[in-house]
This record gives C-alpha cells, sequence and structure tokens, in this order.
C-alpha cells in the first residue's frame, strides 16, 4: 500500500515557531512578493530582499503557476498489511470538501469559523506549521492577555518575539472541522485576521486549484481498523508532531541553561521571561501529548503507532 499525503507547494509566507528545527522564520506583514524558482516552485516572502538576484526581475504578483506536488511517504510493516486485511470490512469512507477561496493578490482566502461562533478570513499558507490569528481576532473570541500562557518564539527582524499560545476548540472551514487547534496570537497583522496553518490543513490530503480558486480537502483513506475515529496514519502523525515538539524544546531549553559559560548563574537564568517561556510551552505540548496518549490507550491503539520524546 502506498500511501501519499498530496500538497500544493505555495506558501504565502513561512511563520513557524523556532524550536521546529526544518524551518525558518519571518515576520508578518500586508504586502507579499511571489517568485518560480528553476523547479517551478513557487515562494511568498514579504521581504523583497530575501528573494535570490537572479529571480528578481521575475518576481510577479498576477501570474498563476501550475501546480506541483509532492509527496509524503509513511512506510507500512508487515503487521499493518495483515491488520489490513482482517479488518477490510471496517473501511470507511472519506469525505472530501471543497472550499471557494476568496483571491487577493497571488494569495488565498478562506472563510473560517473558530470555535463555532467568530468569522475570520484566513490567508491559505502551506508554508506555516502552526495557525496565526490577530490580535483583534483574539479579542473577539474572549482571549484574554494573560502573561502566564504558553509562548512561541518567532523571529522577526528586530529580533526574536514570543507570541501567545492558545487552544482553540474548532476551526471550521466550509464543512471541514477540526477541533483542539493550537494557534498562536500575532500583534504584527495589518488588516488581516490571520494565517491558516498546516496545524489545521494536516488533518486532510490538501490541494489547492490556483486557477478556479478552490481548496480541496480530503480525509485520509483509512484502512484496516480505526481507533478513536482515526486510521494508522493520524495516530502516527500526531504522535510524531508533539513528540519531535518537545524533543526541540528541550534542546533550547539545554541552550538556555549553557549560558552559564558566559557567568550567568543558572538561578539567574531561570528567572529570565526566555526560560520561563521554554518551561510554559513544554509544558503545554507535555500536557498534549500525555491526553493523546490517554485517548490513544482509551482506543486501544498500538504501541508501535505512537512515539515519545
Amino acid at each position: 500500500m502506498r500511501i501519499l499525503v498530496v500538497y500544493k507547494l505555495e506558501a504565502c509566507i513561512t511563520i513557524i515557531a523556532l524550536f521546529f528545527s526544518f524551518i525558518s522564520v519571518q515576520t508578518v506583514y500586508s504586502e507579499f512578493y511571489k517568485w518560480v524558482d528553476d523547479m517551478g516552485n513557487v515562494h511568498f516572502t514579504d521581504n523583497p530582499a530575501s528573494v535570490p538576484e537572479r529571480y528578481r526581475n521575475k518576481t510577479d504578483t498576477k501570474e498563476i503557476p501550475q501546480t506541483n506536488e509532492m509527496e509524503y511517504e509513511i512506510p507500512e510493516s508487515a503487521e499493518d498489511r495483515l491488520s489490513e486485511e482482517m479488518w477490510a470490512s471496517e473501511e470507511v469512507s472519506p469525505k472530501e470538501y471543497v472550499i471557494d477561496l476568496k483571491p487577493v493578490g497571488s494569495s488565498f482566502l478562506a472563510g473560517a469559523l473558530l470555535n463555532r461562533s467568530i468569522k475570520a478570513d484566513l490567508m491559505v499558507d502551506t508554508g506555516a506549521s502552526i495557525t496565526l490569528i490577530s490580535r483583534a481576532v483574539a479579542d473577539k473570541l474572549g482571549l484574554k492577555h494573560d502573561l502566564n500562557l504558553p509562548k512561541l518564539p518567532f523571529n522577526t527582524a528586530g529580533g526574536i518575539v514570543w507570541q501567545p499560545l492558545v487552544m482553540l476548540k474548532s476551526i471550521k472551514v466550509g464543512d471541514a472541522e477540526v477541533k483542539n487547534v493550537e494557534v498562536s496570537v500575532s500583534s504584527k497583522f495589518k488588516g488581516l485576521d490571520g494565517l491558516l496553518g498546516m496545524n489545521f490543513l494536516d488533518e486532510f490530503n490538501i490541494s489547492l486549484n490556483s486557477t478556479s480558486g478552490k481548496l480541496i480537502l480530503k480525509e485520509d483513506s483509512p484502512k484496516g481498523k480505526i481507533y478513536g475515529g482515526h486510521g494508522r496514519i493520524w495516530w502516527i502523525k500526531k504522535f510524531r508532531r508533539y513528540a519531535g515538539t518537545i524533543r526541540s524544546i528541550k534542546n533550547i531549553k539545554k541552550k538556555i541553561l549553557g549560558q552559564r559559560s558566559s557567568g550567568l548563574r543558572v538561578a539567574d537564568i531561570k528567572k529570565t521571561e526566555e526560560y520561563k517561556n521554554v518551561v510554559r510551552v513544554m509544558r503545554h505540548y507535555e500536557n498534549l501529548l500525555r491526553k493523546l496518549d490517554s485517548d490513544a490507550s482509551r482506543a486501544a491503539v498500538p504501541m508501535e503507532w505512537r512515539a515519545y520524546p
């Protein structure tokens, strides 16, 4: 069996927490620039200086290139294949959702319903690992300015900025709904409600038709036994994401404590806001993993599908 998750290689801007080791972070502004590399991949940036010099004369906000796709494959074991044969009758038909998007320049906005109460136009961004909302939208949701909230580190022109991390009960785009979605609250947005990131989009196989302006979200096609309403791929991705995040945060914590070489005492380092933020966000993801593991145990999810830091 070959399991594919299809992504359109198009991102309006890369806005991701620093502890994910494979990403870079940029500040959000209201103006974006688009360029296409030699491989046909589409890139978006808010900083024209970051466009490679050989592509600057090709920067275009009107032309819409053809879609390029990438395969993401999760290997299976012989036991998984046996399980799928044993429970073939338990396969479920995946749902597909087609969402009409609103074009804005070369980007697209998706109408979203947050916590089933507040509407927001979120820019679809496959380059953002996490969904972001503006401070104005957060205020409409009644999210308080709590200094004790966990915060994520974002790299800006002025240095690292720690932005609050909150959990929304749900985000619904069209008829596609994902519950318990982490979002970061940013005060940097200008005339933008936020970004719809991969922690929502990754719940589906996604494709974006630039010509028709439609976002297609298709649920995974789980084969074999369904555990707690989800198949093997969903559980594996969820565990790996939380476990990987915790490992990365622990590495940041070690680096911060390593500042002792500069003459700072451990007790003094632990009093810094940076250290406190790291501790808060690590506890947040440890709690998420603990709850996921508890849900997995209740659903009798096989241990080989789970991952821990």
